[in-house]
């Protein structure tokens, strides 16, 4: 490729990157139903002309906004995996980042409730999405952790992994734990801290009470 259209496509992309996270920003405090491309452009600093370059609509805008959201924390997971010395410290550290995660929607949670209902096919996609990862994350997981001998072997991997996901989204989407009443961060560290003592073997055991002597849960 010629190094000048490389450059300027780079450049597009560095420019795309920035109004994704500063509308993300601005979404967080304003919401997503009343803010319309002129108010984020204005926000941003930038022309409307060039919001519309890089997105047709605030649909389109917020989706990506999701979708880059998507690609940020799976390459932080795949970076825990390909780092974590065995199973359970990468459950905690993965625990760690989803905690903090789940700081910020408390923060925000009336934005959340509004992409919920507003952009719901967007919503959906996303859930679909991220709960897909979780399950293949938490399968390969129990998988590696039985190699290593700190989760019992005759745990069925599927059916856990399963389980797990369905328990995530009771935490963090449905209202069997509502948020005036449950801390979600630390409700998720109550789960996390039961699903591994239930799964680990007596080495396993051991391990998580060492990890949690040098890792903050």
């Amino acid at each position: 490729m010629n190094p000048e259209i490389a450059s300027m496509s780079e450049n597009k992309e560095v420019i795309k990157d920035s109004i994704l996270k500063k509308s993300k920003a601005f979404f967080m405090k304003a919401g997503v139903r009343s803010p319309s491309m002129d108010d984020i452009a204005r926000q941003l600093s930038i022309s409307k002309k060039t919001l519309y370059q890089h997105f047709t609509s605030k649909h389109d805008l917020v989706a990506q906004i999701f979708n880059c959201e998507e690609r940020e924390e799976d390459a932080r997971m795949k970076k825990i995996h390909a780092t974590a010395k065995n199973a359970i410290e990468e459950t905690i550290l993965l625990s760690q980042f989803v905690m903090e995660d789940l700081k910020q929607l408390m923060l925000s949670l009336p934005t959340f409730y509004e992409i919920k209902k507003y952009y719901s096919e967007v919503w959906t996609e996303s859930e679909t999405r991220m709960f897909e990862q979780v399950y293949q994350g938490v399968f390969q997981n129990i998988e590696r952790g039985k190699r290593e001998g700190l989760y019992r072997s005759e745990i069925n991997s599927d059916i856990i992994a399963k389980i797990h996901v369905q328990t995530a989204k009771s935490i963090i989407i449905s209202d069997n734990f509502p948020s005036e009443k449950y801390y979600k961060p630390k409700l998720y560290r109550e789960y996390m801290l039961y699903h591994l003592n239930g799964i680990a073997t007596t080495k396993g055991l051991k391990t998580i009470e060492e990890n949690l002597r040098s890792y903050e849960l």
